[in-house]
């Protein structure tokens, strides 16, 4: 488990790694800054045996369009390719294959949501690629996602109506969007997972 990003009153300069070993975890440990410094509001995902820290707020609350690689296995940072766009809040996910995907945002410190989404997959591209974005009417970021048969799903999310109930579904071998069935209630910075 890597705690890299998030919000505290004095931003940390250092990243905490706790690693777990058959049945016995081992204590909390310091592993090397995020090289931009704290930073928070990201999107993370892992693949390949690497964790990717996408966009954010860095410390200056200024939105970066950051890819910051940490590899456990050396303790080490890397810069990957920008993102198209800074974004912060951004909706992503993996899917099957490696391939990293942002399937919606927030841009600015007013919050404005966008729908743009854009996939690359680290073990066979050098840059990100734009896809069909979410619609314009749905469009958002902070929500929960996840794929599903080779599908990715956003549930909730947020944009300057408020949480929202929406949930949209991305099918990459096709480039389209459709609707699914929207959540009971709006959620916003919500947590899930695929079971």
């Amino acid at each position: 488990l890597l705690a890299a990003c998030g919000h505290d009153a004095a931003p940390p300069a250092t990243v905490d790694m706790h690693t777990a070993h058959d049945a016995e975890p081992s204590a909390w440990s310091t592993a090397p800054a995020l090289p931009i410094g704290a930073t928070q509001e990201t999107a993370v995902v892992a693949t390949g045996g690497k964790v990717y820290v996408l966009g954010g707020f860095d410390g200056d609350l200024a939105v970066v369009d950051a890819v910051q690689i940490f590899d456990p296995a050396t303790a080490t940072w890397t810069m990957g390719p920008a993102l198209p766009k800074p974004v912060h809040h951004a909706n992503a996910t993996v899917l099957d294959d490696g391939t990293i995907i942002v399937a919606g945002a927030m841009q600015t410190l007013q919050f404005t949501a966008i729908g743009d989404t854009w996939t690359w997959n680290p073990a066979t591209e050098t840059a990100w690629t734009t896809r069909e974005p979410m619609p314009a009417a749905v469009a958002r970021g902070a929500g929960v996602t996840g794929v599903i048969d080779g599908k990715v799903v956003v549930a909730g999310g947020l944009r300057s109506t408020g949480a929202v109930a929406e949930v949209s579904i991305y099918d990459p071998a096709t480039n389209t969007w459709t609707a699914g069935p929207a959540l009971p209630a709006g959620r916003d910075h919500g947590c899930g997972g695929v079971a």
